[in-house]
């Protein structure tokens, strides 16, 4: 059966290099947009009387792309996404790094995330939070000192949580609400803030914890 490797549906990486195995087999090592490397068996595309690839850049199906480099990008992802929450209060602190660079405002970590059971739920950006934040009380505690970031809760048991960041002293903190309401959709109705540049998202993410120091440039 002839492969989708020439599919209309392709996405363009880069082959860096071919490898020879001590069986004598041949790979390539392949790097996508997020530089992010895959070694690939040569036989991919023998299998299918395809020509193996010369370094350079090629293009592979949209499914093969996912198969082969989505755990990677998921382990990265979500080790970008630890380090900025426990590099938060650093961020926050520097957040003048999001007007020097726009494109960072488009960072979505996996923990900005909202919702409610039997509702759904859904996710924002940096610039989508720091816009409700700075336009609104809604996201703020009664106190004023701190700012909430994720809302969850159900409307059948009436156990709804907000998790915040106090800006005194760095903590965040988990506590029950009462207002879900107002509060939870408030932020699902602040559009997720688009910034010209179409940098890959691993790489804002880098970007950001080494601009504010979380991350030593490599």
């Amino acid at each position: 059966m002839k492969s989708n490797l020439s599919d209309i549906n392709t996405v363009e990486v880069i082959c860096i290099e071919r490898l020879t195995t001590p069986d004598g087999r041949t790979h390539l090592v392949l790097e996508n947009r997020e530089s992010i490397r895959a070694t690939i068996p040569a036989g991919v595309w023998t299998d299918n009387q395809e020509p193996v690839p010369e370094p350079g850049t090629i293009r592979i199906s949209s499914a093969m792309h996912k198969s082969w480099f989505a755990d990677t990008f998921r382990a990265a992802y979500d080790g970008y996404s630890r380090s900025i929450r426990e590099g938060f209060s650093t961020i926050m602190q520097q957040r003048h790094v999001f007007e020097a660079d726009l494109q960072l405002l488009n960072i979505k970590p996996n923990w900005f995330r909202s919702g409610m059971a039997y509702i759904g739920g859904f996710t924002y950006n940096f610039g989508t939070l720091l816009k409700a934040w700075s336009e609104s009380d809604e996201l703020r505690t009664p106190d004023g000192k701190s700012f909430i970031i994720t809302l969850s809760g159900s409307p059948l048991s009436g156990m709804h949580y907000y998790e915040a960041w106090n800006a005194e002293d760095g903590i965040f903190k988990a506590t029950g609400l009462t207002d879900w309401k107002t509060r939870l959709f408030y932020l699902k109705d602040f559009p997720a803030v688009q910034k010209p540049g179409d940098r890959p998202t691993l790489e804002n993410m880098k970007r950001l914890l080494v601009k504010t120091g979380l991350l030593p440039l490599a």
